[in-house]
């Protein structure tokens, strides 16, 4: 099979991809790899994808960082790591979290309280900051959602 028709079909696997979230050039290039492309096909795929900005690890991390904190009720360090694991650049990882303010954490750690039931759990405000803590919350965050509470 020629190099532009196993290109072509890189090209539509990765859109194809894309078309059910975003991804990061990582993922892509994992993915790619694991359907059998070589690493030239791949690398031009991808390259292709950037260039009509249907790739963009600057874009795909700030919006990853909004749905963990919408929908995920993650913690700095959980998304950190989550992003950190789908090859984003840690500069790119700063600048995304730098959106994550105070607040919202302060809004994540009461909404994990409440859906999960951990006041019940832990009654003892000790056992609950420890188990937030483990799950990556900042101390000033945790203190803070359970003077609101």
């Amino acid at each position: 099979m020629a190099d532009s028709e196993r290109l072509q079909q890189a090209v539509v696997a990765a859109s194809n991809l894309l078309s059910y979230r975003p991804r990061s050039r990582y993922e892509l290039e994992q993915a790619l790899a694991r359907k059998g492309f070589s690493n030239q096909v791949v690398r031009q795929a991808l390259e292709q994808l950037q260039e009509h900005d249907l790739i963009n690890d600057d874009r795909f991390a700030r919006l990853w960082v909004q749905d963990r904190i919408r929908s995920a009720k993650r913690s700095r360090l959980q998304i950190q790591v989550e992003l950190q694991r789908k090859g984003i650049a840690r500069d790119i990882i700063a600048a995304a979290l730098a959106e994550y303010t105070d607040q919202e954490e302060i809004e994540v750690v009461k909404r994990c309280v409440d859906l999960y039931g951990l006041r019940q759990r832990y009654p003892d405000d000790q056992d609950l900051i420890g188990y937030l803590r483990r799950k990556g919350f900042g101390y000033t965050a945790i203190k803070q959602a359970i003077a609101q509470k």
